[in-house]
């Protein structure tokens, strides 16, 4: 039986990847450079660093940009709370879950970011843990480091994350649990390696998983 769900935080609870990729686009096409939605796509699934790393090495361009444009992106920061919003299904499953089960949050979102975000939606005290970027420069997977906070090390298939990317579903599946997948940036298809995959959380039947 589940008794815990550590939730992805972008395009999961909220819809946010929009102010990301204008973020990026300012930092990339103030300097003359080429920037669309799908070189968004293709380089930034991971952290900001690794994102603008990737496009950098891709484009032939000085690694030597790469910390002046995240302290650019940065820069955007006090903008983040205008542009994010809810996802409904997200805030219903949540609220179905919260008095009788575990949840825990697992994302690559900066810290500061995400605290705005919780405050906004409501949701500050409804996660025992919280992992965010900062907590992964040893252990990148978010996953791991999720469950070492919340001291469970044993009975990982009471388990479930809860997805929108492949990379996600993949650190959660590697180390050995359930996966949930929501096709909010992604189809079906490219998300199969989850053990459900739903168009809205709230058709997800917790008791069939």
């Amino acid at each position: 039986m589940i008794s815990t769900f550590i939730f992805d935080w972008d395009e999961v609870i909220v819809h946010s990847d929009h102010f990301h990729e204008y973020a990026v686009g300012q930092v990339i096409t103030k300097r003359g450079w080429s920037f669309s939605h799908d070189l968004y796509l293709r380089h930034f699934h991971n952290s900001l660093r690794e994102g603008f790393k990737s496009y950098l090495l891709s484009m032939d361009y000085s690694l030597g940009n790469l910390e002046t444009m995240i302290q650019e992106k940065k820069a955007f920061d006090s903008e983040y709370e205008h542009w994010i919003e809810p996802y409904e299904d997200a805030l219903w499953l949540i609220e179905n879950l919260r008095d009788t089960h575990t949840l825990g949050l697992a994302t690559r979102t900066r810290r500061n970011l995400l605290a705005i975000g919780l405050k906004k939606f409501g949701l500050a005290n409804t996660f025992t843990t919280l992992t965010t970027n900062e907590d992964l420069i040893c252990i990148p997977n978010k996953y791991r480091v999720a469950l070492q906070k919340m001291g469970i090390n044993s009975n990982l298939h009471n388990v479930t994350a809860i997805e929108d990317s492949p990379l996600g579903i993949s650190d959660a599946r590697s180390i050995g649990l359930k996966c949930v997948a929501v096709t909010r940036t992604h189809s079906a298809n490219r998300l199969s390696e989850a053990n459900i995959v739903v168009q809205d959380l709230r058709d997800l039947n917790i008791q069939k998983l």
